[in-house]
């Protein structure tokens, strides 16, 4: 019996930022996104917890200069939040 997938939300932010990043991060993020989805706890993805007060807020390697940065929510939910240049996606947090 399969796992159902994990819920996704997107931010406006994450829309907005993936416009901005090349097309080799565009596949690696949807790589990236589908592996949370199917398993929000995986050890594949080395995920770096942020240290932002009382927030479940992660960041995932897309490559040497890119980051997937997520949140998880109190009901399960992952929202996506930045997938940037690191020095970019890194400055909120």
């Amino acid at each position: 019996m399969r796992k159902p997938k994990t819920a996704m939300k997107i931010s406006g932010a994450f829309r907005k930022s993936v416009r901005h990043i090349p097309a080799e991060i565009k596949r690696k993020l949807t790589q990236v996104i589908e592996t949370l989805a199917r398993d929000p706890h995986t050890q594949e993805l080395q995920m770096e917890k942020l240290k932002v007060p009382s927030d479940q807020v992660y960041s995932v390697r897309l490559s040497h200069k890119f980051r997937l940065i997520f949140r998880r929510l109190s009901c399960g939910t992952i929202e996506l939040l930045c997938a940037a240049n690191h020095e970019i996606a890194y400055r909120p947090y």
